[in-house]
């Protein structure tokens, strides 16, 4: 996956900002996952790892941003600032780990994110940003090449470095996405529904494991595919069902993109409605 971002991005000259400082942040994260494939490592350890591509993403000017002003007046600039940027690390390292924690099976996670690469892809392609689109094209394309082999029964694996590095993209990538042409109160939902498959799953997690009195990071079977082989789905269906799930919820922030404000917002909170 590394080596094919490495030549792809050179073909298709995508080493400018913010692409550029976006790899270099990545690279760090994906340092640490190898490590900790390779040796093992604690989740702090995994932790500053993610902490620190954030913080490098953060200086090179990538952050979350609030558009058309902030609705709360008694903060000044400097502490809008620092929400701003707690916001953004906690979006890239809570996005980073959820991708890794979906990845409870063969396939899942691969195609989860080959799904929300192709939504933004064609989002970006609707705002007009061409060379987002050309690098979440170039991501579908690895993603598609990773889930061939990584489907069951998989001959390769994502491993905690492969999956840390496309969440981390993913996330980096929904905070790019930015179009000029609609307001903040029909888009800022977009990454949320993009990628509330592996928000919700890794929400029943850590909810499940703090009601147990266990470790959030601890392998279990909480996750959202365990619990449908429980209720007796066979493990391919299981997926299929999780995926076709990623895609319904992909078309509906499409669609609502064109949509007013307060319609939006109804359907965001209709569909988390839904989930919980």
């Amino acid at each position: 996956m590394a080596l094919s971002t490495v030549m792809l991005l050179t073909v298709f000259r995508l080493w400018h900002k913010p692409f550029s400082t976006l790899l270099a942040a990545t690279a760090i994260g994906f340092v640490f996952g190898l490590w900790d494939d390779a040796r093992g490592s604690s989740a702090p350890q995994k932790l500053i790892g993610q902490v620190l591509a954030s913080i490098l993403l953060i200086a090179s000017g990538t952050s979350v941003q609030f558009h058309g002003g902030l609705p709360i007046p008694f903060l000044n600039p400097g502490l809008i600032k620092v929400l701003k940027w707690g916001i953004t690390v906690f979006w890239l390292v809570g996005i980073a780990n959820s991708i890794n924690l979906v990845d409870s099976m063969d396939g899942l996670a691969s195609g989860i994110a080959g799904i929300a690469f192709a939504f933004f892809m064609g989002m970006a392609l609707v705002a007009q940003q061409s060379s987002l689109v050309l690098f979440s094209a170039v991501f579908l394309g690895i993603c598609i090449g990773l889930y061939i082999f990584n489907v069951n029964p998989a001959r390769l694996f994502l491993s905690d470095s492969g999956a840390q590095t496309l969440g981390f993209i993913l996330a980096a990538v929904a905070m790019i996405y930015a179009p000029d042409n609609l307001p903040q109160g029909s888009s800022w939902f977009v990454p949320i529904m993009v990628l509330g498959v592996p928000i919700f799953d890794t929400t029943l997690v850590v909810v499940s494991g703090l009601l147990r009195r266990r470790p959030v990071f601890r392998a279990d079977r909480t996750h959202t595919y365990h619990r449908l082989v429980a209720l007796g789905l066979d493990p391919n269906w299981a997926v299929l069902a999780i995926h076709m799930t990623t895609l319904v919820l992909n078309f509906l922030a499409f669609i609502a993109l064109s949509l007013p404000p307060l319609t939006v917002t109804l359907i965001f909170c209709d569909s988390a409605r839904y989930f919980l």
